[in-house]
């Protein structure tokens, strides 16, 4: 028998996926052939094993390596709220503070004029008859203010009298001043007017506001009807063309 070139080939003794596998090997020599067991597939199925094994291990190392990675991301997290919520504490009790101060500030800078208006209004003889006829006036002139809110011209010429009696306040306050004898029991009016600005030039100021505001509301009504007005004008000429 003459010696050939070796071939080993590798074929599967059964079909099923989990046989063992027979290998042989076939020399060719004319037409003559010889098969044998290949002494070499042992090593071919060590080889095999030890990749399988490699690449198990290399997957259950990138799934390690993942779940560090989501590890670290979730700490970060944590820690990143933890910083915002002590930022969050630290700002509050800062506005805090700040409150506290400046509600102590506005306290004690307010007692004093609530002292010295609970002292005015003790030093002030509200029996006195003038004094019932000036709180009615204001009274009145209130009361006349809103009957009259929807009378535009009535309620501008009470609007321009309150600010004429704040206007002469003070001419007011010099001539009572020279004449406290004859209508009062004390001189309620200093030269600083504050007396008259209390119960004169205020409650004039106040109606005077209430005016204002009410005027500001009707012409806010008179331009919502204009408006209204306008749009069925327009209407009614976008019909007639169209008929």
């Amino acid at each position: 028998m003459v010696h050939c070139s070796n071939y080993c080939f590798y074929s599967l003794k059964s079909q099923e996926m989990h046989s063992n596998y027979s290998q042989h090997r076939i020399i060719a020599c004319g037409n003559d052939l010889q098969v044998t067991k290949c002494p070499q597939v042992p090593l071919l199925n060590k080889i095999w094993r030890t990749e399988d094994q490699t690449t198990k291990s290399t997957q259950l190392t990138a799934e390690t390596v993942n779940s560090i990675i989501e590890s670290k991301q979730i700490f970060r997290t944590l820690q990143l709220m933890e910083e915002l919520r002590s930022a969050m504490e630290e700002h509050m009790d800062q506005m805090a503070d700040l409150i506290h101060k400046l509600s102590s500030e506005l306290r004690s800078s307010l007692r004093p004029a609530v002292d010295n208006f609970v002292g005015f209004f003790h030093a002030i003889d509200w029996k006195e008859p003038w004094l019932m006829g000036l709180l009615g006036f204001h009274g009145l002139l209130l009361i006349i203010t809103i009957f009259t809110r929807k009378r535009t011209n009535f309620q501008m010429f009470l609007f321009l009298l309150a600010l004429s009696g704040v206007y002469f306040a003070e001419r007011i306050n010099r001539i009572l001043g020279k004449n406290w004898k004859n209508f009062a029991t004390q001189n309620y009016f200093d030269p600083n007017g504050v007396f008259l600005s209390a119960l004169w030039s205020g409650p004039l100021l106040v109606i005077s506001m209430i005016i204002l505001i009410n005027t500001l509301f009707t012409l806010c009504y008179l331009v919502v009807r204009w408006k209204r007005a306008e749009l069925r004008h327009r209407a009614r000429l976008s019909q007639s063309k169209e008929d």
